[in-house]
């Protein structure tokens, strides 16, 4: 359940907190020009857990906010005015249980 199953594109593996609350992050080997996310929440029987999120980029040393947004569930699609970042965090600030996350995809900017 490390971090690094969440953005293996493989939907038969995920990461999972231990914690409700909690942050990972996705580093880019180079400075990458993002403008759209997809997450996707792995739910048993349809139950997901996460309530309240921030996807974040780093950029000029300072964490920027994205989107904020509720509800991940089985696919959420995010668009977001491009950033050049090496760096996106998604913090999730409220779940239902310590949540989990088969998918993780940041998309180039069109």
């Amino acid at each position: 359940f490390g971090p690094e199953l969440a953005v293996d594109e493989n939907p038969g593996t995920r990461w999972a907190s231990e914690t409700p609350v909690c942050a990972i992050t996705q580093e880019f080997a180079t400075p990458t020009r993002i403008g759209r996310v997809i997450l996707q929440e792995y739910g048993e029987s349809g139950y997901y857990r996460i309530g309240k999120f921030i996807l974040e980029a780093q950029v000029g040393g300072s964490w920027k906010t994205l989107v904020d947004g509720t509800t991940v569930g089985a696919s959420q699609r995010l668009k977001f005015d491009p950033v050049l970042t090496k760096l996106i965090r998604l913090r999730i600030l409220d779940s239902s249980a310590p949540p989990s996350l088969c998918g993780f995809r940041a998309f180039e900017a069109d």
